[in-house]
């Protein structure tokens, strides 16, 4: 993680021929810490879901404050894990659990 004010924890954990992740973001509150964004998968009905292979990086602070989180992982499957890079550029919102997505692709 790059930007020091902040805290990154993932949960990651095992599903049928793969796993899956949930990010936490905290940053500092008032001598506490905060929870600013939480990104997962939504429900899925298949293993390919799932996160493998998943990592996160946060920007550094721009001239107005704000920064960034970019994820990539691949999706698991039960008989091969030959797969594309999935990646999601993400920043805060006023939901925590809903950040504004700028940019979610495959490649």
């Amino acid at each position: 993680m790059k930007n020091p004010r902040l805290v990154g924890v993932t949960a990651d954990f095992s599903i049928e021929c793969g796993g899956d992740t949930v990010l936490l973001i905290f940053a500092p509150d008032n001598g506490s810490w905060k929870e600013v964004l939480r990104w997962q998968k939504k429900p899925y009905a298949t293993v390919a879901g799932g996160t493998m292979a998943f990592s996160y990086g946060v920007s550094l602070l721009d001239e107005a404050g704000q920064w960034y989180v970019v994820t990539h992982d691949i999706a698991p499957w039960c008989s091969s894990t030959w797969s594309s890079i999935r990646y999601t550029v993400l920043r805060l919102a006023p939901d925590p659990l809903r950040p504004k997505v700028l940019l979610s692709n495959s490649g």
